[in-house]
């Protein structure tokens, strides 16, 4: 799916790209709350993964137009960190807040 993004984001603006893929983004991931079954379930978490992708390739190109080569080395090291960390740490945060669950009966 990055192979189209990255074709498109040559085409339209980066801030336009970008903000139409976040919306997106956001319209697919508050879908999560409207699932009834893990088959729904599982699809709108595809459709999640086709949206995700052109985030990365647009957030690269878009620090590629700001800086030099010399500063985007540092940068991408550092956007590609932050997000390992967000991994790492994402699944310490959601068992810290484990207790705290509310837990619904359909």
């Amino acid at each position: 799916m990055q192979l189209p993004s990255n074709l498109l984001i040559t085409r339209l603006p980066p801030s336009i790209y970008l903000s139409v893929a976040a919306t997106i983004w956001g319209v697919v991931s508050t879908c999560n709350g409207a699932v009834q079954s893990f088959g729904q379930l599982i699809a709108v978490r595809l459709i999640l993964g086709f949206v995700e992708c052109p985030f990365f390739p647009g957030a690269i190109f878009l620090m590629s137009s700001w800086y030099t080569r010399a500063e985007l080395t540092k940068r991408i090291s550092w956007f590609y960190s932050g997000n390992a960390l967000a991994n790492m740490f994402g699944g310490l945060l959601v068992s810290l807040t484990e207790p705290f669950r509310v837990t619904t009966t359909f």
